[in-house]
């Protein structure tokens, strides 16, 4: 919004102005109620006259309290109408939210096309969450046919601008070739940039780079505390990974009390394989006391979370009675699924219980 009063004196001159039908005093004395005086009813009262008169500033402020509900009632509807009058004044905010609302279907038709109509408009202006917003519709398929070169163009003019998600899918890209040729130096600089905005995204995906030792020096200690940045911020497979670093004693001397630790934070989080590594700690004694019974829960979890090795434990339970009655109908069931997910350990086992029949 615009410059506000200061003092009574200009005050009084500013409502004067404001009640004469000036715009510009219309927008100033409804940015100083909502800002200043904590009355936005009466704010939106003057940014509505001030709208009704073409001024884009006005129409963006008041969409704004149309969508959130602040001093007036909540109204989508109205949202749109203000948000398209200001777009069509070359608003690129305004733009960016018109768009937003066709591709969640807010107070208006659920349109794809139509929102990557506007985000254009507002990403040709520079506007860096609209550019963000094209790289993923190009790369999802969304209003338009999947385009992963465009994706990353996108992308890209929005991490030159420090967006740090978009710098994780352009360090991303870089990274496996995807709609640019294969660049990892290229990659971990920008990986490096988000990483500097509070990426836990790109502060794993650094300490990956350490682990392989494909474009740095293979590191596992550096690679070690890049995790643990990534999971202070609770990203769970940074937790998932340092329990797996702790397990296979990578870098670290082999901890299983410390490993059982962290892959049961990632677990609790939803997250498959640290549910299954949960359950192989419990069915063996590893890190914590041993109960087939618990491991059996943790498998189950994991297994419905897809995870084949999982599915390959809990089949080898039910089939040598390991915890549970043996029952060969759900062992066959959980082997082929883990077969089917690409466990090949599952068809020995398949062959073994086919020989039992």
């Amino acid at each position: 919004m615009r410059g506000r009063p200061t003092g009574r004196r200009a005050l009084t001159q500013l409502k004067t102005l404001a009640e004469d039908g000036d715009v510009d005093a219309q927008c100033r004395l409804g940015s100083y109620y909502f800002e200043e005086a904590c009355r936005p009813r009466e704010g939106v009262k003057w940014l509505k006259l001030a709208a009704e008169q073409g001024d884009a500033c006005a129409q963006y402020n008041l969409a704004l309290s149309y969508e959130s509900g602040d001093g007036t009632r909540k109204n989508m509807k109205q949202a749109v109408r203000w948000y398209r009058a200001a777009a069509e004044q070359e608003d690129g905010s305004a733009q960016l939210n018109l768009g937003i609302c066709y591709g969640q279907g807010r107070g208006v038709k659920q349109d794809f096309r139509e929102a990557m109509r506007w985000f254009r408009k507002a990403a040709k202006q520079g506007n860096r969450n609209a550019q963000h917003n094209l790289g993923m519709y190009y790369d999802d398929g969304r209003g338009v046919r999947v385009n992963r070169r465009l994706a990353v163009h996108w992308h890209e003019r929005a991490a030159e601008q420090g967006d740090p998600n978009s710098q994780v899918f352009v360090g991303y890209s870089y990274f496996y070739g995807e709609g640019v040729r294969r660049n990892r130096k290229k990659a971990l600089m920008y990986y490096r940039k988000a990483s500097r905005r509070g990426s836990d995204s790109a502060q794993i995906n650094i300490a990956q780079c350490y682990l392989c030792g494909d474009v740095v020096e293979r590191n596992p200690k550096r690679a070690l505390l890049w995790l643990h940045k990534s999971a202070e911020q609770g990203n769970i497979r940074a937790q998932f990974w340092i329990g797996h670093t702790y397990w296979w004693g990578d870098g670290v001397r082999r901890d299983y009390r410390r490993a059982f630790e962290w892959f049961r934070k990632a677990a609790k989080q939803g997250d498959a394989e640290a549910q299954c590594y949960v359950g192989i700690c419990y069915h063996d004694g590893l890190g914590t006391r041993k109960s087939i019974k618990t491991s059996l829960n943790w498998y189950r979890l994991a297994a419905k979370g897809n995870d084949s090795y999982a599915q390959y434990c809990l089949g080898l339970c039910y089939l040598d009675a390991d915890g549970v009655r043996k029952n060969r109908a759900h062992a066959r069931a959980w082997l082929e699924k883990a077969l089917a997910n690409g466990e090949k350990q599952a068809k020995k086992e398949l062959g073994r219980l086919k020989k039992q029949a």
